[in-house]
């Protein structure tokens, strides 16, 4: 081994330092109106090329991505083909380790990473594809990409002119030409195409490499790879490049022959590492994204036994600290919420959004001015007093359930966990964070208990950590933080921020307003401003509420989360509230009020009342990885939604029919024993488990429910303990919710 790698670093440290600096530098900015080309002096960095290499999920826990916790790469490389679209939706491996480009594209903490397929044909691909008798597998893939909404680069046939790999330069043409030919018909729009050489001294049966061009009409960038020097084909490359005026992608590199792990940090650095990123840099013009290979090559079956090495470089801490080093430097591009807005002809690139009709005369854009609700005659029903709970037993449940929450035993029973001597937080215990939903949950329950200490503790420090104060985000809260206040996600969960500013003004009305945060009013008042105007001043953001169909957006980000939605953040009632007390933009309150009720129509199935995790602005069921299309834990609380807007305003008589249907749903599973996971259709999908959360739930739709058997549900959900240990956190907020509101302590309080 140390004879390889010795080898290697002299070879590397003779070829790069005598020959890069004869290279060129591009006085002009190569393709300058290339598809996503990054801002002039950046470069986009991409990892690839598998899952392991790649990391950052729970069954990948020892990637890249992992190392690197604060710069998540701005793309992420992997390898499918076209002839079986192995590795696209299911995880495949053909001995280069696990590829699965749906996994990757369902992880949230990759929302913001371009994706770069190389997209293998095959020698006896070309006939076939030419032929269109792959037409279906193309059409596939294309409407697969298009529906990510995220800047897609394919390497057709990457490494074209390799001696090995077989592609004879005009069926190669033809091919290229017939999937991008079909991804135009299709329309997908979101895709740019890389001509991939591998950049080697040799070609496939020695031809010019022009002989395998589609054409400046059909290719977007050229591609490179460098995995050893070759400056005189780089040089040659680059320049053709130019002259063809596109950029280039070092579409993959790695130092091979080097195991990292074995390898001295200032020698691998210096004969392989520093070169690189010189050559990078001094042609900064022409070169503008890269793709590291962070593989353990010897490991993989495809690879053994040919010298490749080991390139991961986590598995050095030394080479480690000084690759965050140059990826700290400011022309590196890495994921952020505004990275594709940054890229050359994103927005050009996204679909024009095919309006949902909000129909004025059942949208109406003023509060309702009638109804059956609490909010109009001031009564609160009393379910469990109904039910025939006494008074104190009421009382005495709700005390011990605040106390257990928030004062309970640290290890096994608490959320609410003191900071110093003014802040507070809200945990989830089994994920060990502190999420936006989670604050505002307490807040709301603080602000109905008249508990302003606690209250006050939690909102300082929501406002501390998980505000966003840089211009791009302002006025947004993160939704996940680290316990000791650190941002682990920079996006926003709209449903936080709808409870926050809820919240605050009923602790206006209750309390008064202070000063500075604690003017409670002004700060729901300026919350409620950027939920709605962010992209006024923010080149990264959405509203939180689509402007078309005023309904509360999944995530506010350009792109695929934006275009959908999630029934639980429904909160009509708090939309009319809103319209009634905001300092502006009272319309669209109103309307987004009346037009989630409708959504709610859209997204309930008419059978079992089910609603999905996530939807469509449709309503139809929004598929996202192994959660969005089912109804489990976010939906849960649509029941609670539904009603709690029946409770308060009673402007739609359909929600008592929904809540109907959806009682006879569980009833029929079995009061004692239904689980949570199912198809909107009441298919069940595992895992299974019961939940005090969806217990809870359920008894608050009894309180919109006609049906007697909602009593049923109310004991069920009195009778049922709370949860104590890992899995406190969202079962007992959504039960010490429950009970407020079944009890008619869940209450509007009117700002003056």
């Amino acid at each position: 081994m140390f004879t390889r790698i010795m080898a290697g670093l002299m070879c590397c440290v003779l070829l790069s330092s005598a020959l890069f600096p004869a290279l060129p530098v591009y006085a002009q900015d190569a393709g300058a109106k290339a598809k996503f080309l990054p801002p002039a002096t950046k470069t986009l960095f991409i990892v690839g090329q598998d899952l392991n290499a790649i990391g950052g999920m729970d069954a990948y826990p020892d990637g890249y991505v992992d190392s690197m916790p604060k710069r998540t790469p701005g793309g992420l490389s992997l390898a499918i083909g076209l002839q079986d679209l192995d590795g696209l939706r299911q995880t495949s491996n053909r001995g280069a380790g696990d590829i699965n480009a749906q996994m990757l594209m369902d992880q949230s903490q990759f929302a913001n990473c371009a994706l770069i397929i190389g997209l293998y044909l095959g020698p006896e691909g070309l006939d076939k594809i030419n032929s269109g008798a792959l037409d279906a597998n193309i059409d596939t893939l294309g409407d697969w990409i298009r529906d990510q909404a995220r800047p897609v680069f394919v390497r057709i046939g990457d490494a074209f002119d390799h001696p090995t790999q077989g592609y004879a330069p005009a069926p190669y043409v033809e091919a290229w030409r017939h999937i991008v030919d079909r991804f135009r018909t299709l329309k997908v729009n979101n895709v740019a195409t890389v001509w991939h050489s591998s950049t080697l001294d040799q070609t496939f049966e020695g031809h010019e490499r022009l002989a395998w061009y589609p054409g400046d009409d059909y290719v977007d960038w050229f591609g490179m790879s460098y995995f050893a020097p070759q400056p005189e084909v780089y040089e040659s490359w680059l320049n053709l490049a130019q002259q063809h005026g596109k950029p280039v992608m070092i579409a993959e590199s790695a130092p091979r022959g080097f195991d990292l792990g074995e390898s001295d940090a200032d020698q691998v650095w210096e004969a392989w590492f520093k070169p690189y990123f010189d050559f990078i840099r001094a042609h900064s013009t022409v070169i503008r994204a890269a793709v590291y290979l962070n593989t353990d090559w010897d490991s993989q079956p495809l690879w053994a036994d040919q010298q490749w090495g080991d390139s991961r470089v986590q598995i050095n801490p030394e080479l480690l600290k000084r690759w965050k080093a140059e990826l700290g430097k400011v022309d590196w591009l890495h994921a952020s919420p505004a990275l594709f807005n940054v890229l050359a002809g994103w927005k050009e690139s996204l679909p024009t959004p095919t309006p949902i009709a909000v129909s004025r005369p059942n949208v109406p854009s003023t509060p309702s001015q009638s109804g059956s609700g609490a909010f109009f005659s001031g009564n609160y029903p009393n379910m469990l007093k109904e039910a025939g709970y006494s008074d104190d037993q009421i009382k005495e449940k709700i005390d011990q359930v605040w106390n257990t929450l928030f004062y309970g035993d640290d290890a096994t029973e608490r959320v609410y966990y003191p900071v110093g001597d003014d802040m507070a937080y809200i945990l989830d215990v089994n994920n060990n964070d502190v999420r936006s939903e989670g604050m505002s949950y307490g807040m709301m329950i603080a602000v109905q208990l008249d508990k302003k200490d606690e209250f006050d503790r939690i909102w300082k420090w929501a406002r501390t950590y998980m505000y966003h104060t840089d211009p791009n985000y302002r006025g947004y809260f993160s939704w996940q933080h680290a316990p000791d206040g650190r941002r682990m996600d920079n996006n926003s969960a709209p449903d936080g921020e709808t409870w926050f500013v809820t919240a605050l003004f009923f602790a206006a009305a209750r309390w008064g307003n202070g000063e500075g945060i604690f003017d409670y009013e002004a700060e729901a008042n300026a919350l409620l401003h950027e939920m709605l105007h962010k992209p006024e001043t923010s080149k990264a953001l959405t509203a939180m509420f689509d402007p078309v169909t005023t309904y509360v957006v999944f995530v506010p980000n350009y792109g695929d989360m934006s275009s959908f939605t999630d029934p639980s953040y429904h909160a009509p009632h708090y939309y009319e509230l809103w319209a009634r007390w905001a300092k502006k933009d009272n319309e669209f309150w109103a309307t987004a009020a009346h037009a989630s009720r409708d959504f709610w129509h859209k997204a309930a199935h008419p059978v079992t009342g089910l609603m999905p995790n996530y939807a469509y602005f449709d309503g139809s069921p929004r598929v996202w990885g192994d959660y969005g299309e089912f109804f489990y834990s976010d939906a849960w609380r649509c029941g609670m939604m539904v009603a709690m807007d029946h409770i308060w305003f009673g402007v739609d008589p359909w929600q008592v029919e929904q809540n109907d249907r959806l009682l006879k749903f569980f009833a029929d599973q079995g009061l004692d024993r239904y689980t949570t996971r199912f198809r909107v259709d009441g298919t069940p999908v595992p895992p299974q488990h019961r939940s005090l959360g969806l217990i809870a739930m359920n008894a608050v739709a009894a309180m919109a429910a006609s049906d007697p058997m909602r009593w049923e549900f109310i004991k069920a959900f009195w009778d049922a303990p709370l949860n104590v240990g890992q899995y406190r956190y969202y079962d007992n907020l959504l039960y010490m919710l429950a009970l407020l509101q079944l009890s008619g302590n869940f209450q509007i309080y009117t700002p003056q």
